[in-house]
């Protein structure tokens, strides 16, 4: 409860001119299918102030070892201003010292472009880290571009999900920046046999 109050006191505080706030929820599903192997979704809603909101649908596999995994999925994104058809392929991988760094490149595959997200993070105090982010969309024409720093907090579990929410703030030079709120599920499944 003390984490939920202090993110909140902090959104409510940040300046909001010029911002678009955002709130992205996202749940992924995970179940394993060997050792290493396993079968993986996103579902990922993206609310936003200004922008068009958003949904979007992923699936694939995902390969794990001990401090890293990678996963390649076919992405449908679903919106008021269109529709797209993407590739989409993460890796994260924790050091020794337990930063954290997440990679996302997703190529488009109605349009010529190239989507990216990276994220790196490291233990602050009390479960918090705290690190940046970027975002972007690399096309022909205006690129979007934006990054800036970034704070998450695990929150607990729900039965065997993991709950996580994090606050980032990116600039961006040619759009209203943002400021983003994430809450995010992690659930894992049993595939029967």
């Amino acid at each position: 409860m003390k984490v939920l109050f202090i993110t909140l006191t902090l959104l409510c505080n940040l300046p909001t001119f010029g911002q678009d706030m955002q709130n992205r929820t996202i749940l992924k599903l995970t179940a394993p299918l060997s050792k290493d192997l396993y079968a993986v979704g996103w579902i990922i809603g993206n609310a936003r102030l200004k922008a068009p909101n958003n949904i979007n649908i992923f699936c694939g596999i995902g390969y794990k070892k001990q401090n890293w995994w990678f996963e390649s999925m076919i992405q449908r994104q679903w919106s008021h201003v269109g529709n797209n058809l993407l590739l989409d392929f993460r890796f994260q991988k924790q050091f020794a010292n337990r930063s954290t760094l997440y990679i996302e490149q997703s190529p488009f595959l109605n349009k010529h472009a190239l989507y990216n997200f990276f994220i790196f993070e490291h233990p602050l105090w009390y479960k918090f880290n705290i690190g940046g982010e970027t975002e972007n969309i690399l096309k022909a024409g205006k690129n979007s571009l934006g990054a800036g720093p970034r704070i998450s907090r695990p929150l607990g579990t729900i039965g065997k999900t993991k709950v996580v929410m994090a606050l980032s703030y990116r600039m961006r030079p040619q759009e209203p920046d943002e400021l983003r709120l994430y809450l995010v599920f992690n659930v894992p499944l049993r595939l029967k046999h």
